[in-house]
This record gives C-alpha cells, sequence and structure tokens, in this order.
C-alpha cells in the first residue's frame, strides 16, 4: 500500500487467492494487522476502511485530520471512482468519464488543485493525496508526488518515471493492490 509505505510501515504480501485473505470475497485490497493497538488482530478490506484505519493507527494525530482526511477517502471511492472506472453488469471496466471534459466532478477536482496547493489537506502530504491521486492516475503511483489534476493524467502516464503498481503487502496478512 503507497500510504503505508509513506509512513514506514512494513507489510508482507500474499496472493488474493491465498486462504488466509480476510477479504469476504478473496479479493484485494485485504489487511490484516496482528497488532491493532488494543491487544488484537485487526482485518479488514476495501481500499477506504484500510487507508482510514492506516491513517488513525499510523498517521494522523488529531481528529479534525482524520475527519478531513476521511472526506477525501470517502470522496475518492464513492463518488471519483464510478466516474472514472465505468463498468459492465458483471463489473468489468469497460471506459472512463475522465474522457469526458465536461464531466463535473472532475473539472471541479481541476479547480481545487489548481489553487496553488500540492496537497489536498494543506502543506503536507497525507492519506487523502493517495486516496486521491491512486484513483485518478493508478499508474502513477511515484510517492510523494503532488495529486495530479485530471487535466495532467495523460501526462503523467506519458512520464518515464510512471509504473504499473504492484500487489502491495498488507501488515502480516493478505496482498493488497495498491489503493
Amino acid at each position: 500500500n503507497w500510504y503505508a509505505e509513506e509512513i514506514g510501515l512494513e507489510m508482507r504480501a500474499r496472493e488474493p487467492s491465498d486462504p488466509t485473505n480476510p477479504h469476504p470475497f478473496s479479493q484485494v485490497p485485504a489487511l490484516r494487522d496482528d497488532d491493532d493497538g488494543e491487544g488484537g488482530e485487526l482485518e479488514l478490506f476495501e481500499s477506504g476502511a484500510i487507508l482510514s484505519y492506516l491513517s488513525d493507527r499510523y498517521g494522523l494525530d488529531t481528529p479534525a485530520k482524520r475527519a478531513r482526511a476521511n472526506a477525501w477517502i470517502s470522496w475518492a471511492n464513492a463518488t471519483l471512482d464510478p466516474v472514472l472506472f465505468i463498468e459492465n453488469e458483471r463489473g468489468g471496466v469497460v471506459d472512463t468519464g475522465a474522457r469526458d471534459p465536461e464531466q463535473r466532478r472532475l473539472r471541479r477536482l481541476d479547480d481545487i488543485l489548481s489553487d496553488g496547493r500540492d496537497w489536498l489537506l494543506g502543506d503536507e502530504f497525507s492519506v487523502a493525496d493517495v486516496a486521491v491521486a491512486a484513483a485518478v492516475n493508478p499508474y502513477d503511483t511515484r510517492r510523494s508526488d503532488p495529486v495530479r489534476t485530471p487535466s495532467q493524467h495523460a501526462d503523467a502516464r506519458a512520464s518515464p518515471t510512471a509504473h504499473a503498481p504492484a500487489p502491495v503487502p498488507a501488515p502480516g496478512g493478505a496482498a493488497s493492490q495498491p489503493t
């Protein structure tokens, strides 16, 4: 997971088909944390839940910061993802709404990120940037780069340093795809 790497959290990868994968549908992303901070183990699935947990447990230090980050995580998963990834009736991605220059959510994201800021939450990179950048450009996983606006998407994909993400480990558990 990109965010786990950013915060220095060591992880181990397992295949989605591994019988210990905690995802109820044997998919990725999934996470097992052998130390949930309360003396137990935690199993999670879905990128938004995983990012929220990691930022709560290992990252953001105030309820206000966590709330602002969770708003962007939720928006990326509930609003941005369906715009970017148009699926057929079987759940296969068949197109993207990013081709539409009039797509209002992407235009608004462009406006927000064109105001001179590098990061969604202010002066430093955060889990919010990971959630939105991974959705906007899943092939541009250069760490700590400013979130790319949709209009920069094509340029970022053509970058010689961009690379396709590999499965990323979950702490002590099942594999996770970059979120």
